[in-house]
């Protein structure tokens, strides 16, 4: 699973498959040191998990708002609760 993920971060270019970004693991100066641009692996549909064919890499900003996993119902209505391109770049108020 290591090499399959290390594979995943190499065919991305390190770059982070919602916003593009490239990422990066080093520190900020803010007192918290927070790793906004660390990459961070993110499953795809949340109910599968982290398994073959169901990962990408993200910035680890994007990846910690995902609840999907938690759910125990699912609803029409419901509003989606990760990120992906389209709704980052709507977000940020870049047209694509």
């Amino acid at each position: 699973m290591r090499l399959y993920c290390f594979g995943l971060l190499r065919e991305q270019w390190f770059r982070c498959k919602i916003s593009n970004i490239l990422m990066n693991d080093t520190h900020d100066n803010s007192e918290a040191g927070h790793r906004m641009f660390a990459p961070s692996l993110n499953a795809i549909n949340p109910v599968k998990g982290h398994s073959k064919g169901n990962l990408e890499w993200i910035c680890s900003f994007l990846n910690n708002s995902n609840f999907d996993k938690t759910k125990k119902e699912t609803f029409e209505d419901d509003k989606p609760t990760s990120w992906n391109r389209e709704r980052f770049y709507e977000y940020i108020g870049f047209k694509v």
